[in-house]
């Protein structure tokens, strides 16, 4: 937006539901970041700009520790009103060209970019719960009023860069305590301790007689005077206090490890608690109950074939209102069901691993190929739940078996992104990703080591935990064979292929597919 010099304008950035035709209501915190914040010469043409109802902000301090140029006044930090202010002259020669040079890991940030575009940003970072926010923009006069004027550039998070930038960038080098307040002086020793004086006269009831006054020579030692009080320190007034320095930024959380649960996740799918009612995919049982799906309300109104799995208590959304101070939990169940023809090794793995384990499984023989289709069900509507956020499903143990065969794939459309352990924990994934359309965001995800069961993780618990919390096996053998898959908010379900290729002795053998969920 480009504004006059001497001017001043309240803008206001509205997000639109294009479908409904209202405002469109984010659900979670999202930032927002403005470019460019500079002046021109001789102290005119200063760029400000006021916001206010911010969570936090970060500069380039708190983003890349890197000094800023933006000198930050707080307005009023209850209603999180803040003022930022350039203060280092530039023309356009340090605007950036893509947010693509700013979004991407800090070491592969280029110099120019690190001395003359970082230090001029700010992340404005909003709560969850708005439909919009306000902005004030105010340009200074130029040396001749009304003869010239800036730009203020700003951007969102693309998820383009969602694959290789950070979000939690290192954290800036620790700020120096503040200096300690003066000592207060020394206190005076206190008294030594007279000698106590000779033992009473054998009159304990008389008094002892007065010392005669000082002034008076005494014709005989006077008894020695009564021992004094103990001495009571003299009260010193407290030290002046420090003056105050200016608060500092509001920071966000700390970023926890990369990896597992750092607050943002709104959909939950725990299969440790869940049931498995019905568990009949393909119509191949082993444990299929006719009852359950006679008094469904879910297949009596979808006419949905009784050929799968069924887990019921599986998932939660939570969903915040305006504020983002309330937040409803809805339930939903998960049904999966073959699409097309499907061949198990061993259909009794099918179902909870082992009956009891927090991961889905389904078992599909070798040389053979199944599209499955997950979909969410609201139980007490009886039809399908559509999740109204952004969620993430994970996949496991993607591995082959000996000599190149009985080699694991999956094929799958519709997903905002994916990330393997290369992108989730820094670690070497073994899972070759090949781009099959890009407009209709398909992916084919193919196993490439060999492995048995020795692999297998035991419970997601092992994986969703700080890095540094993980065992040796979990990060060498466990998270390189996975893959996270993210899908955008408005789905009732989604559905992939998943194959397995020929064993030695076709027919003989197969493997097992593990699926979960985030769990809360």
């Amino acid at each position: 937006i480009n504004l006059a010099d001497n001017q001043i304008c309240e803008f206001e950035f509205i997000f639109v539901n294009s479908g409904s035709g209202f405002r469109y209501i984010a659900s979670q915190p999202f930032s927002f970041y403005f470019f460019d914040f500079d002046t021109g010469g001789d102290g005119r043409l200063v760029e400000t700009v006021r916001v206010c109802g911010l969570e936090s902000y970060e500069t380039s301090e708190e983003l890349y520790g890197i000094p800023t140029t933006v000198d930050v006044r707080i307005r009023n930090a209850s209603d999180g009103c803040y003022e930022f202010v350039a203060t280092e002259s530039f023309g356009g020669q340090n605007n950036p060209s893509f947010v693509s040079e700013v979004f991407v890991p800090a070491e592969r940030i280029d110099n120019a970019t690190k001395e003359f575009i970082l230090p001029y940003l700010v992340a404005f970072n909003f709560p969850g719960g708005l439909s919009g926010f306000s902005t004030t923009y105010t340009i200074s006069a130029a040396e001749d009023p009304g003869k010239s004027g800036r730009n203020v550039l700003f951007a969102g998070f693309s998820q383009s860069f969602s694959e290789t930038f950070n979000p939690c960038p290192p954290k800036p080098p620790p700020r120096p305590p503040p200096p300690p307040p003066p000592a207060p002086p020394p206190l005076p020793p206190p008294p030594s301790n007279p000698p106590l004086p000779p033992p009473p006269s054998p009159l304990p009831l008389s008094p002892p007689p007065k010392p005669p006054p000082p002034s008076l020579p005494s014709p005989s030692p006077p008894l020695p005077p009564s021992p004094p009080p103990p001495a009571v320190p003299p009260v010193l007034p407290p030290p002046s206090p420090p003056l105050p320095s200016p608060p500092p930024p509001a920071y966000p959380p700390a970023c926890p490890p990369i990896g597992y649960y750092n607050g943002s996740v709104r959909v939950f799918m725990d299969f440790e608690s869940s049931e498995v009612p019905h568990n009949n995919l393909g119509g191949l049982g082993p444990d299929a109950d006719e009852s359950f799906v006679a008094a469904s309300a879910f297949f009596a109104n979808t006419g949905e074939s009784a050929q799968g799995v069924y887990f019921a208590n599986i998932g939660r959304e939570s969903i915040r209102d305006e504020e983002n101070s309330v937040a409803t939990r809805i339930n939903f169940d998960l049904y999966v069901v073959n699409r097309s023809r499907y061949v198990p090794n061993t259909v009794s793995r099918n179902g909870k691993r082992q009956g009891l384990g927090d991961f889905g499984v389904v078992n599909l023989a070798d040389s053979q190929s199944c599209t499955l289709e997950y979909v969410f069900v609201d139980r007490e509507a009886g039809t399908r739940y559509t999740i109204s956020q952004p969620f993430s499903f994970y996949f496991f143990d993607f591995d082959t078996g000996e000599d190149q065969r009985l080699i694991e794939r999956v094929e799958i459309c519709g997903m905002d992104s994916y990330e393997t352990s290369d992108e989730l924990y820094g670690i070497a994934t073994t899972v070759a990703v090949t781009l099959l359309n890009e407009t209709s965001s398909c992916y084919l995800f193919t196993a490439t080591r060999p492995y048995g069961g020795s692999n297998n993780p035991g419970f997601v618990s092992e994986v969703f935990v700080p890095l540094e919390q993980m065992s040796n096996f979990t990060r060498s053998f466990v998270l390189p064979c996975l893959v996270a898959l993210d899908f955008p908010a408005g789905l009732s379900s989604f559905s992939l292929t998943y194959s397995i290729t020929s064993a030695a002795e076709t027919g003989t053998s197969g493997r097992n597919f593990l699926f979960a969920g985030f769990s809360e």
